[in-house]
């Protein structure tokens, strides 16, 4: 919208006026903040996927541990069984 009225300015007061300066700075700021809130957006979403990242990764920690943890037991029972004959 700001740009469609800095080219409205520029058409009809010349690309050298004044005006036409300041429409197409406002439409450089507006695009800025818009840029700004749009990388926080992208920022905080990028945070989100870490963590969901860093717990899955717990949760694939935790239950490689379990398993270790079960075949130790499973290889405990088997060596004990076999010692017994």
């Amino acid at each position: 919208m700001q740009t469609d009225y800095g080219q409205a300015v520029m058409w009809s007061k010349g690309v050298a006026a004044d005006q036409t300066r300041s429409a197409f700075e406002r439409t450089g700021d507006v695009a800025s903040r818009g840029l700004k809130a749009e990388n926080e957006i992208l920022k905080r979403q990028l945070a989100a996927a870490e963590a969901r990242a860093a717990r899955e990764a717990a949760k694939a920690e935790w239950a490689i541990g379990e398993f270790s943890a079960l075949t130790r037991r499973l290889r405990a029972r088997a060596a004990e069984r076999a010692s017994r004959g």
